[in-house]
């Protein structure tokens, strides 16, 4: 068993926090827990104008929910990516990600995310 560990990008430095491995069926639900959790991280720290802090969380609960098939996630993740990409004056990864969140927004079957990444399509490009 090996323990992971975290590299967490804040406002005052990098915080590392260690992660033990996952050892039953009741800590099945934690690698989504923690993906909501780096989520909603990500969304103060991009809420806050940290774009740049906020783009690894964002690339981490994408794979997660990546990882489980939430395909809504991985949209809503991927349109915060093509947003930042599109703020760095990356158009073409911008693009990739665009791609992907239309893909995983549609695969998810939900109208609002659906809308939610088409409206923001509009706004970025």
């Amino acid at each position: 068993m090996c323990i992971k560990t975290r590299v967490i990008p804040t406002s005052l430095g990098l915080v590392t926090k260690k992660r033990s491995p996952s050892t039953g069926a009741a800590e099945k639900s934690r690698p989504i827990n923690v993906a909501n959790a780096v989520r909603a991280l990500a969304v103060h720290l991009y809420d806050a104008g940290e774009l740049e802090t906020s783009a690894p969380l964002w690339e981490e609960a994408r794979e997660t929910y990546c990882s489980f098939g939430i395909n809504a996630g991985v949209a809503e993740c991927s349109i915060r990516l093509a947003r930042i990409a599109r703020h760095r004056g990356d158009d073409a990864l911008a693009a990739q990600r665009l791609a992907e969140a239309k893909a995983a927004a549609e695969e998810s079957g939900d109208e609002d995310t659906v809308a939610y990444v088409l409206s923001v399509a509009k706004e970025i490009w």
